[in-house]
């Protein structure tokens, strides 16, 4: 008899991100790309876009016991982190982003955290925008690499990765184990 399994999972396609609108007026340096809405009780989908390109991608944040981390980090120029802190959903800090995969619109941020988990075969390609135009970005970071099986213990929200390889080889999909939300990116 298979084993039986309950879990949601949440997926992202390089598509054009729609207009959205930031719900604070204070934040308008922020509405042209960013745009953050709760899904869970402890968990955010934060839309992100770079005005130029029709790309974009979705972010989640998770709220942990005392930190929260965020998947992905889009590639606007302007300060994700300091975004996320601006909109005051959490009062936790957020100490680390961890990358579905390697391309750009995923990795342009991953400079304003002091920790970036990645599957380390994508570094290269991470921290080369889809323009060239490196002085914009902050892409001084270190990579804490993660391998199928590992699991990275998140204040009290533990996440399994599991290499998958679909969209590039450095593909991951993330497990919220306790949750039973899977994240797979593109």
């Amino acid at each position: 008899m298979a084993p039986e399994y309950d879990i949601l999972v949440l997926s992202q396609c390089i598509k054009t991100v729609p207009e959205r609108k930031c719900p604070m007026e204070t934040m308008n340096v922020f509405e042209e790309n960013f745009d953050i809405r709760k899904i869970f009780p402890t968990t955010w989908v934060i839309g992100t876009k770079y005005p130029a390109t029709p790309w974009g991608c979705d972010c989640y944040l998770l709220e942990g016991d005392d930190s929260c981390m965020l998947i992905d980090s889009g590639m606007s120029k302007l300060n994700i982190h300091d975004y996320i802190r601006a909109t005051g959903v959490t009062d936790k800090p957020v100490v680390a982003v961890i990358n579905t995969h390697s391309h750009f619109d995923h990795t342009g941020g991953n400079g304003y955290f002091s920790k970036v988990y990645m599957n380390p075969i994508g570094e290269k390609g991470a921290k080369t925008p889809f323009d060239g135009n490196k002085e914009d970005y902050p892409l001084d970071y270190e990579i804490t690499p993660v391998h199928d099986g590992d699991i990275i213990d998140f204040a009290g929200r533990p996440l399994k990765i599991f290499e998958i390889g679909a969209h590039c080889d450095a593909s991951i999909a993330i497990l919220d184990i306790k949750k039973r939300i899977l994240f797979t990116g593109d």
